[in-house]
């Protein structure tokens, strides 16, 4: 949370879960949930698209490809912003199909933070190889007959509802 306030910099001593009204500006500060969006190829509604995180945290662990938004961004347009970071492979926001909406937590430099995942899909007609990148240290299509642990729990949830819908479960 916060120590100081960021409009005027007074220090903040009582806070709640959901933010502080400071003691010297009165202005309040709310804590919300960092939005993200997630890509999944669907190869034959049986096999998905993922990735083994290069990074922390999970440095290791499978994961969706996706990440967070940036200010202001339609989660849309960061979907395909963040999978062609993460894949080089550049697709069409039309052919996305909103999934599921799930909130979740992250947990970064010691501290925890919420966020919003926008869960999309887009059907491939084929598998693509993909190469490792700066985020992903290698990709593999996992068949929803017989999933991996997630790095994130909104990811497991979201592969045993996608799982269950396509008749994987």
């Amino acid at each position: 949370m916060f120590k100081y306030c960021p409009n005027c910099g007074a220090e903040i001593k009582d806070q709640t879960k959901q933010g502080f009204k400071c003691p010297s500006c009165h202005k309040s500060t709310f804590y919300n949930s960092k939005p993200t969006a997630t890509v999944t190829p669907v190869y034959r509604e049986k096999e998905i698209l993922v990735g083994v995180r290069e990074q922390d945290p999970h440095k290791g662990s499978f994961e969706l490809l996706g990440g967070f938004l940036r200010n202001g961004e339609d989660p849309k347009d960061g979907a395909v912003r963040e999978f062609q970071e993460e894949t080089g492979v550049m697709i069409d926001k039309k052919d996305l199909r909103l999934f599921d909406v799930l909130v979740d937590k992250y947990p970064y430099e010691g501290n925890t933070y919420f966020t919003l995942n926008f869960f999309y899909l887009i059907t491939f007609e084929k598998r693509i190889i993909l190469e490792s990148s700066e985020e992903v240290s290698r990709f593999l299509w996992m068949n929803l007959d017989r999933r991996v642990h997630m790095a994130f729990e909104y990811e497991n949830v979201v592969v045993d509802k996608l799982a269950k819908t396509t008749g994987r479960e």
